[in-house]
């Protein structure tokens, strides 16, 4: 949050006084300032309900919102990110949806400040396959969750950097499986 400082006066100011009289006020302004955030990360998963997408969106849009208020006199708005980690993996993409492209949450337009972006799995069908051996039938899970098709209007934006080559794969079991041994 913002100390109170005149901005008006500042922009005013500006122009008119010599740089070295505006600096020692921009300088205590800037001592006494709290940083804010400007990234956000939300890890979608199975369990996330369109309440906890609320719940986490509200606060950033108010930021967004104070910062256009305190910044509009220079010119410049600062920005705030917000990454979408796998967007695929919950129940309500539809509101994610709205949010990443008709920019809007419940109908209400996102302040122009926040830029959203998302990752997404590929859907690979079930997150439950039956694998053929030559003695019996297994079923195997993949993972802890499944993975949803995007919505159509979603797909048009994906940007798809393709799979893991089978070397790839057996190296990052490999890595995985020596995290969970500790070693």
């Amino acid at each position: 949050e913002f100390p109170e400082y005149p901005f008006e006066e500042l922009v005013e100011r500006f122009g008119q006084e010599k740089k070295n009289q505006f600096t020692p006020g921009l300088l205590f302004y800037l001592l006494r300032a709290k940083p804010l955030k400007t990234f956000y990360k939300l890890n979608v998963h199975a369990a996330l309900t369109p309440k906890d997408i609320y719940e986490f969106f509200e606060p950033i849009f108010s930021q967004a919102r104070l910062l256009e208020r305190k910044w509009h006199l220079t010119g410049i708005t600062p920005k705030v990110t917000v990454f979408l980690d796998e967007i695929n993996t919950c129940s309500c993409l539809g509101l994610l949806k709205e949010v990443l492209i008709d920019r809007t949450f419940y109908g209400e337009k996102i302040p122009e400040n926040i830029f959203i972006v998302a990752a997404c799995n590929p859907h690979r069908g079930n997150s439950v396959f039956v694998h053929e051996n030559e003695r019996k039938s297994e079923t195997w899970v993949r993972g802890s969750y499944n993975v949803h098709r995007l919505h159509p209007t979603i797909k048009f934006l994906k940007w798809d950097y393709g799979f893991l080559d089978s070397q790839q794969e057996d190296d990052y079991i490999k890595v995985k499986m020596r995290m969970i041994k500790g070693g």
